[in-house]
């Protein structure tokens, strides 16, 4: 039993990094071509959810930690509470 959760495991963790990789792929494309803000925002908030289950699989750690843990430095300030933007 505990082969097969292992190979769901890997199997799950490596369609999310396909998946990260293809949101970063897509983010880099349209920032190529001056994406709104609100665009940079939602490829910005895929990606980190990506990365939130990432950990959540790799670690075992709970959506909490990965939440305090997921910080992308862009435009605004992505907290636990969400995302805010910075006052200029």
């Amino acid at each position: 039993m505990e082969s097969a959760f292992t190979w769901e495991n890997k199997a799950l963790i490596n369609e999310l990094t396909q998946g990260l990789e293809k949101a970063k792929q897509l983010r880099i494309h349209l920032c190529s071509t001056c994406p709104s803000e609100a665009q940079d925002l939602l490829l910005r908030r895929i990606i980190s959810t990506f990365e939130k289950a990432l950990m959540i699989l790799k670690w075992g750690g709970s959506v909490g930690q990965a939440q305090e843990c997921a910080v992308l430095p862009v435009r605004g300030v992505f907290g636990i509470r969400g995302w805010k933007s910075k006052k200029r």
